[in-house]
């Protein structure tokens, strides 16, 4: 999987500002053969049953991805997601500290 995210990455800048986008490029190539049958319905069944990739393991994957090449990064998106991480860490920390 992380050779699919990363190839990903690398075509198209888009993937690597939005997990949203990134997340449904990865389950519309997973479902390809199915999506022009498939309902609403299908897909939410197919999602309840885990039988689609786990997003926490895509946006894992992805993160680690551009953690180890820093070129893939869109970095206003990187710089936004950093502060978002302090903000949460001063907000949110029992330490007096970080």
């Amino acid at each position: 999987m992380q050779k699919k995210i990363k190839a990903l990455l690398k075509s198209n800048k888009k993937y690597r500002k939005s997990d949203a986008i990134l997340m449904a490029r990865v389950w519309y190539d997973h479902l390809s053969h199915k999506v022009g049958s498939m309902t609403a319905l299908d897909l939410l069944m197919m999602l309840s049953k885990n039988e689609l990739p786990n997003w926490e393991s895509i946006t894992r994957a992805r993160r680690k991805i551009q953690s180890e090449n820093p070129e893939l990064r869109d970095e206003e998106t990187f710089r936004l997601r950093e502060e978002r991480e302090l903000e949460f860490r001063t907000r949110y920390s029992s330490r007096d500290t970080l």
